[in-house]
């Protein structure tokens, strides 16, 4: 017999009845997008663009769809998310990581699906600070 999609998506992970669609977890990640941002405290720092890493991750309620259907219209599309952070942090100057972030999040909740929970990190790579080798994060979101 010929399963259809929408009976297998009732038990799309099922293997011998004992995984359900519920109980898997389902995660897409971001790691380390590099932007070029006007970030800084002072207007001389903000003058040439600077490196930022940002990372994402989303964590679904439910599988997406996509897992069944491989269409990009049934998930969030990491490719245009990582452009239109890169549109976000292009578009204007920044005197703070924190107000970076906050603009940045706009971009991560938008194309999300109900529930799904969030956190975005950004990382300033070289601050001007005497001694910080690592540079600093600021992390934001809906995730513990």
């Amino acid at each position: 017999m010929i399963e259809t999609v929408a009976n297998a998506a009732l038990k799309p992970f099922a293997h011998q009845g004992r995984v359900t669609n519920q109980m898997v977890h389902s995660v897409l990640q971001i790691q380390e997008l590099v932007l070029a941002c006007h970030l800084g405290c002072s207007i001389d720092e903000q003058k040439t663009p600077q490196e930022v890493r940002v990372s994402v991750r989303i964590e679904f309620a439910a599988v997406p769809d996509a897992c069944l259907s491989d269409s990009l219209n049934d998930t969030v599309c990491y490719a245009q998310l990582c452009s239109q952070l890169t549109k976000a942090a292009a578009a204007q100057s920044f005197a703070t990581v924190e107000h970076l972030a906050r603009q940045l999040s706009l971009c991560v909740q938008e194309p999300l699906p109900p529930k799904a929970r969030w956190q975005l990190t950004v990382h300033k790579i070289q601050p001007p600070v005497p001694g910080l080798k690592s540079g600093v994060t600021f992390q934001l979101g809906t995730l513990n």
